[in-house]
């Protein structure tokens, strides 16, 4: 949630664009974006986005990654980049060097047949599992 949708519930592309900063922050770094506070429900999160704004961002993060979750975070929606310009940011473009090719002959077990194995489509069937109107 960005401040202009819990302050005022504003819309728009800056909301989707501090959405994938949390997204993206949370990916990265394995912890949700303010976990470094406590909130029980949604009202305890809106108070620390309106008083913090944005989630701390990790010291050890590289710097193109900080540079990409922090212009998504950027508190004027306004401010923040468009898309476009964030698809052609350092961080999501990477070093190809070191993507790992998945190896191309892999075999993949038929999910019938796995289930069969456990008996799993043997013991639930759906009429077990309907409602009676």
């Amino acid at each position: 949630m960005s401040p202009e949708s819990v302050s005022h519930g504003d819309t728009g592309k800056g909301l989707d664009l501090w959405s994938l900063g949390c997204l993206v922050s949370e990916m990265y770094t394995g912890k949700r974006p303010w976990s470094h506070k406590k909130y029980d429900d949604l009202e305890d999160l809106k108070k620390c986005i309106e008083k913090c704004y944005a989630p701390l961002i990790p010291n050890d993060l590289p710097c193109d990654a900080k540079n990409f979750i922090m212009t998504c975070f950027a508190f004027e929606p306004d401010e923040r980049k468009e898309a476009l310009t964030l698809l052609r940011h350092s961080f999501l473009r990477g070093d190809v060097k070191n993507i790992i090719e998945p190896p191309l002959n892999v075999k993949t077990e038929n999910p019938r047949k796995i289930a069969d194995n456990i008996n799993l489509r043997k013991s639930w069937r759906i009429e077990d599992h309907q409602e009676t109107a």
